[in-house]
């Protein structure tokens, strides 16, 4: 079984290196006992980036079975039978396209049948909370999971990751947000719902929410799981970005 990295090494001097996984993360420091040490363990890294390792070949060293666990603790390996991350984007607009474009270019694999997908992205131009409560339905009635991407009106949302039977489903959100907000999200969530129409929103708004969007939808095939019971809200006016917990009351499961 072979594993690969999934962090930069970088070798500071002939007996030290690090291993970056990402700016805001933890470095893991390689403080060696000498230079012939450090060069091998240096051939092992570039060896998990470039062709991937053997686990199970006997001509590794206990030293670099001894590192190989300490990356494979740190969540820096992956294997070759893991499962790739398959995402469907269903939806017609401008959101989906560019999330479709996005991914791809980060290297998640994009299904054209959603039945075939490990993960099913619903983005939307506009707010239609007719069509998010039958994803709901259906999600409950055949068993897939699902995330939400729309926009509401100065609002970009992302979430939740709805598992069904399990966790948070976008009526928990919808109840959730129309108690915070004033009454005339109300009044538009009805209009929107009553008339089921095609309302037009920014551009800007959509390609900065498709950016963001597609980050996070990478994070969450590389971790699993984030966005489950939270919401991603993007407050374009007011320039801020949020996360919101979703609770999963009784008022808004499915009998």
């Amino acid at each position: 079984m072979k594993m690969r990295i999934k962090a930069i090494p970088i070798r500071i001097n002939p007996r030290e290196a690090i291993i970056v996984s990402g700016l805001l993360a933890d470095a893991i420091h390689i403080e060696c006992k000498s230079v012939d040490e450090c060069n091998e363990l240096w051939d092992l890294l570039n060896k998990l980036r470039q062709d991937g390792v053997d686990i199970e070949n006997n001509e590794l060293t206990k030293r670099q079975r001894s590192f190989l666990d300490r990356l494979r603790q740190a969540g820096l390996l992956s294997t070759e039978n893991e499962r790739p991350c398959q995402i469907s984007i269903i939806g017609k607009g401008h959101l989906a396209s560019l999330l479709r474009e996005n991914l791809k270019d980060l290297g998640v694999k994009i299904l054209d049948k959603a039945e075939e997908a490990s993960l099913r992205v619903y983005a939307y131009d506009f707010w239609s909370p007719r069509e998010l409560r039958k994803i709901d339905e259906e999600s409950l009635k055949y068993g897939f999971s699902y995330i939400p991407i729309y926009l509401v009106l100065d609002m970009g949302i992302i979430g939740p990751h709805v598992i069904p039977n399990s966790s948070a489903n976008y009526i928990c959100f919808e109840s959730q947000l129309m108690a915070s907000m004033t009454w005339a999200y109300r009044v538009f969530r009805d209009y929107v719902s009553a008339l089921d129409i095609n309302l037009s929103t920014n551009p800007v708004y959509i390609r900065f929410l498709s950016a963001l969007a597609s980050l996070i939808l990478l994070e969450n095939c590389r971790k699993g799981l984030e966005l489950v019971n939270r919401v991603i809200v993007v407050d374009f006016r007011n320039i801020f970005i949020d996360v919101i917990k979703i609770y999963r009351t009784p008022s808004c499961i499915y009998e």
